[in-house]
């Protein structure tokens, strides 16, 4: 980590793309994380001119050293138990049984993003959608997970899940690459327009008498 610690001069804000050339490692915000929550140092995260920064508050370590501790099982047990097996983005059941899907607990703010280890915190899913929310938040750029539905699927009034091809995904991912807003955002507006193109439609078929 000693890298890390070089390429964040104290009381100085320094871009992603600094930190790269400086470290040569991609792994960047997993790195930086381990210096905040385990190591104890103050690194405050902003996001400027649609880049992100960090900044190193303080020489030293500022909370005691700290490693990392990963859910017990009688953690996971007691989230389980409180989400009824049930993953909390799919709504499909899981279960400890042989003949159903595993759980797995899942951090809803990332630990690279400073989120917590308390129960608030976790979310059980299955094993499918816990892979697509780790994709999801490698290359996330929301300025903080407190409006993501990956992150809090129950702030969400309703919920649609949708078996798609790797065609229509890989359309899904260009129109947001293109459009630069929420993923949720992009597909909600796909499907006004395929409902306002339907109405269209009925409009102009004739009446039958």
């Amino acid at each position: 980590l000693i890298p890390f610690l070089e390429a964040l001069p104290v009381c100085k804000w320094v871009s992603r793309v600094e930190i790269l050339q400086r470290t040569g490692q991609s792994d960047y915000r997993r790195r930086i994380a381990q210096l905040r929550n385990e190591y104890g140092y103050d690194i405050e995260v902003s996001r400027k001119n649609g880049e992100w920064h960090y900044h190193r508050v303080s020489v030293n370590p500022v909370r005691p050293r700290q490693v990392r501790k990963y859910p017990s099982a009688k953690q996971r047990k007691r989230i389980y138990a409180r989400d009824k097996y049930v993953c909390q983005l799919c709504l499909s059941p899981t279960g400890e049984e042989p003949n159903k899907p595993s759980p797995q607990i899942d951090h809803k703010i990332p630990l690279i993003r400073f989120g917590g280890e308390d129960d608030d915190n976790l979310q059980t899913l299955c094993v499918p959608c816990n892979i697509r929310k780790r994709r999801a938040c490698a290359t996330c750029e929301r300025e903080d997970c407190e409006e993501c539905p990956l992150a809090f699927p129950e702030k969400l009034p309703q919920r649609l899940v949708l078996p798609l091809s790797s065609e229509v995904m890989e359309r899904l991912a260009k129109a947001y690459e293109k459009s630069g807003q929420p993923l949720e955002v992009v597909v909600g507006n796909i499907i006004q327009d395929w409902l306002e193109s339907r109405r269209q439609e009925q409009r102009k078929r004739p009446k039958l008498l």
